[in-house]
């Protein structure tokens, strides 16, 4: 599977589907996405805002994840 660039606009569903190992942070950010249905068309960006996080901060996190599961 090719790598996805991950910006504030992927969505959820995209994100999850790249990058399982991201789930947990969002469980533990309190974005339970993996049942709920907005994940497939919300953004990085939305779902952070609607959860009360930092866009930039939760993508940060993000991106720290997937570069530390790549190596």
């Amino acid at each position: 599977m090719s790598r996805l660039k991950v910006t504030e606009d992927t969505t959820i569903a995209q994100l999850l589907e790249h990058y399982p190992e991201v789930a947990k942070l969002l469980k533990r950010r309190g974005l339970d996405c993996v049942p709920c249905s907005s994940r497939v068309h919300e953004s990085v960006r939305k779902a952070a805002i609607v959860h009360g996080l930092d866009p930039q901060e939760l993508l940060q996190e993000i991106k720290k994840i997937i570069n530390h599961s790549a190596r």
